[in-house]
């Protein structure tokens, strides 16, 4: 496994390095260390000042200020540096996930109409996939989408959508063909602005006192059948490709590495969580070397994330 930086991707570093020194204040720094707490206003700031510098639309269609697409290891190297310097996270829920996943399978009407809204902040965006009796086993989801002429009505419920109280839109899976022969067929994707009429939102509040996740009902839901993303019948295949991207970026391993480091420099040289916290340390570093190891591969060809298009 070669883990030495490309003269391109050093660069690539220096220069991330260089923009985070002059333009990340110290007061921001931290904001985003409890999930829960993350500071809006502040992270708001900071994608202002990333975008300009395409480094929140890497990949994206030139006409909505994308630049060429990073290789893994240029991801590795930007969330790396972000981590490290604790700065305000990149949503991943928008960026990670919604922005690929239109760019891929959206119309040019979506990309036109959400690509802008995300970069600006207009849109901040809700999962809406897991049920009270569908988690594990998403493909027995329930809420129903029945055709009506150009539109859907939405019946059902889900659960634990993340910040659905923030958001303006969710992307949900939804049941449109209750007889398909299979249950991962049968199931479309749609894109739902939250103030829809017929959309409750309720929050769930964790042990801690907080209020991140939520219960969303739809009761008689109508949304036009242009929010559907690509074919119908087929969301399965774009979940799947949607939670590839999100399982590329969902360990935070660089921010984790960080915080444990944080950790060690609180404990005593001879407390006894010295050991509870090098097992931590030591997990993370293989889990580096993994992920590590993938881009050594991708340099060498290996297909990192399936595509349902090819």
């Amino acid at each position: 496994m070669d883990l030495d930086l490309s003269a391109d991707e050093i660069a690539f570093r220096d220069d991330l390095r260089a923009f985070i020194a002059a333009n990340l204040p110290e007061e921001w720094r931290g904001v985003s260390d409890v999930s829960s707490r993350v500071d809006d206003a502040v992270t708001r700031q900071w994608l202002d000042r990333l975008a300009p510098q395409g480094y929140l639309t890497a990949g994206w269609p030139a006409a909505f200020g994308g630049v060429p697409k990073w290789t893994p290891m240029q991801q590795h190297i930007f969330r790396s540096e972000l981590a490290r310097a604790r700065a305000p996270e990149v949503p991943m829920m928008e960026f990670g996930m919604v922005a690929p996943l239109v760019i891929l399978f959206g119309s040019d009407e979506q990309k036109a109409r959400f690509l802008p809204r995300i970069l600006s902040g207009e849109d901040r965006w809700g999962q809406g996939f897991s049920e009270p009796q569908a988690g594990s086993d998403l493909a027995s989801l329930r809420t129903s989408a029945r055709r009506e002429g150009d539109e859907y009505v939405v019946n059902g419920q889900k659960i634990w959508t993340t910040f659905a109280h923030k958001a303006t839109m969710l992307f949900c899976l939804v049941r449109t063909d209750p007889d398909a022969a299979r249950p991962h067929a049968g199931i479309s994707m749609l894109f739902i602005p939250t103030d829809t009429p017929g959309i409750t939102i309720r929050p769930i509040w964790t042990i801690e006192g907080a209020h991140h996740f939520n219960e969303v009902f739809f009761d008689d839901v109508r949304v036009p059948v242009s929010a559907r993303l690509g074919e119908e019948n087929k969301g399965w295949d774009y979940a799947r490709a949607l939670l590839s991207f999100e399982r590329f970026g969902a360990a935070a391993l660089q921010t984790t590495q960080e915080i444990l480091t944080q950790i060690g420099d609180l404990i005593d040289a001879d407390d006894p969580l010295r050991l509870d916290l090098a097992a931590l340390e030591a997990e993370a570093a293989a889990l580096e070397m993994y992920e590590l190891r993938t881009f050594d591969g991708a340099r060498a060809g290996w297909r990192l994330v399936s595509n349902p298009r090819s």
